[in-house]
């Protein structure tokens, strides 16, 4: 009677001197959460991306190189400007979307995307290049036109800055999608609102001309901006709704 007291005592369910108690539990095979492997694989950071890593060196190239034609042609300007603009944004709306919705699936082919997103963008200004021609031709004057020729390269050429600055700081400062967002829009806002000034002091210089620069510049800068960005979610959703 004794010793099945004293075992019991000793030896009880919350007793630390059993064999399964956790003083005594063999640890050596055990997996802790905190430790363990996540089956799921965690995609490359955009900093490593070989796509973003030789965007950012080409588009510097690019923006070199249509500083140095700007003395001697302003259409070989305006084309690297454009393939710049292009590779740019391609990187920021790839960066977005990344940071937005992970986009990064085994079955998804990590070129696809952006690469569609370079060439929407490409085709998007090459387009509203030849419509400006053929506007400017037949409505406005030769000096008008080389006016303006002059006045659209020099902030062309300070947009693809200051998207190629929100680039290097979006990829390596590790900004937020709201942040890439409101800084697109920052700088947008920003060129756009010169070239409003511009194109009204070269074609519309009197007041009763306002009309004619709202719907100039709507045809040729917003509505493009607006199918532009309409065409870039498009092919983000339909691809990510196709591979993932």
């Amino acid at each position: 009677m004794t010793d099945t007291l004293l075992y019991e005592n000793f030896f009880a369910p919350d007793s630390l001197l059993r064999n399964d108690s956790l003083l005594f539990r063999d640890r050596r095979h055990e997996v802790h959460p905190a430790t363990a492997p996540s089956a799921q694989l965690m995609p490359d950071s955009v900093q490593r991306n070989d796509f973003v890593v030789g965007s950012l060196l080409f588009s510097f190239l690019l923006l070199t190189l249509s500083i140095r034609a700007k003395a001697h042609s302003y259409e070989v300007m305006l084309s690297l400007l454009a393939l710049c603009t292009s590779l740019l944004t391609g990187v920021l709306t790839y960066t977005f979307a990344y940071g937005s919705w992970n986009l990064l699936s085994p079955t998804l082919p990590p070129l696809l995307l952006p690469a569609l997103y370079v060439a929407a963008t490409l085709v998007m200004l090459l387009l509203k290049q030849r419509l400006y021609h053929f506007v400017h031709c037949t409505f406005f004057t030769p000096a008008q036109r080389l006016l303006w020729r002059r006045r659209y390269a020099r902030l062309f050429l300070l947009q693809t800055a200051l998207l190629f600055l929100l680039t290097l700081a979006t990829v390596y400062l590790h900004l937020t999608p709201e942040n890439i967002l409101y800084g697109a829009a920052g700088v947008l806002l920003f060129v756009k609102t010169w070239l409003l000034i511009a194109s009204f002091s070269t074609f519309f210089d009197k007041f009763h001309g306002l009309l004619h620069l709202f719907v100039y510049f709507c045809a040729l800068e917003a509505l493009p901006l607006l199918l532009l960005g309409s065409a870039l979610a498009a092919i983000t959703l339909q691809l990510t709704a196709f591979f993932l």
